[in-house]
């Protein structure tokens, strides 16, 4: 879910923060430690806004988080805008205009800024502000388990193709030029579980 073409520090945080969801049993915000280690390329976001975060801001980070992923899995845009709307008013926010710059900027901040606040805060406007830019496309996840499935996604917009090399259809090589052929342009990241040194790109 990492739309790398947006340069909008908030919305990076919100795909990387969501992105921190694990199955494996290792979470990455278990700690104090680290969600700031989290938070580093973030920071000078963050401590603009002075709110260092803090033991009480685990919890809330974590349920955040949560939040956020059903905004990326919401099935139409009325959905993913209620939940934003629902974030954005769990935690208070309010608009507030800002010069800096020699340009006006709208912020909306928590009424009772806390770290865990101020997170959802930004975090839900930077989505919000992707929304109403560019509709709920840009939160879509699509899957196709075989090479010859994706003829089908031709006509739709992807930002970046994740590529098993082993396809019950193609393997290894082949399905890369055989995405390449059918998509050309997309980035691609491998993953597999081959370890043979020659499929090494």
């Amino acid at each position: 879910m990492d739309f790398s073409h947006y340069t909008d520090q908030p919305v990076e945080l919100a795909t990387d923060l969501v992105n921190t969801l694990s199955t494996d049993g290792d979470d990455p915000l278990a700690s104090l430690d680290g969600l700031r280690r989290f938070l580093e390329p973030y920071a000078g976001l963050w401590e603009e806004a002075s709110l260092p975060p803090g033991d009480a801001d685990l919890d809330p980070v974590r349920r955040l988080r949560a939040s956020l992923r059903e905004v990326f899995s919401a099935p139409e845009p009325d959905a993913a805008a209620r939940l934003l709307n629902q974030i954005l008013a769990e935690n208070v926010a309010i608009p507030r205009i800002s010069t800096h710059g020699g340009a006006s900027h709208l912020h909306f901040e928590p009424l009772e800024p806390s770290f865990a606040q101020w997170l959802a805060v930004v975090t839900a406007m930077g989505l919000t502000t992707v929304l109403c830019d560019h509709g709920r496309r840009r939160f879509e996840l699509t899957a196709i388990g075989r090479l010859d499935a994706a003829r089908s996604l031709r006509a739709s917009t992807f930002d970046v193709i994740l590529l098993d090399l082993g396809l019950p259809d193609s393997d290894g090589l082949a399905s890369l030029r055989g995405v390449r052929r059918l998509l050309p342009g997309l980035p691609i990241v491998i993953v597999t579980v081959d370890d043979e040194v020659g499929l090494a790109l």
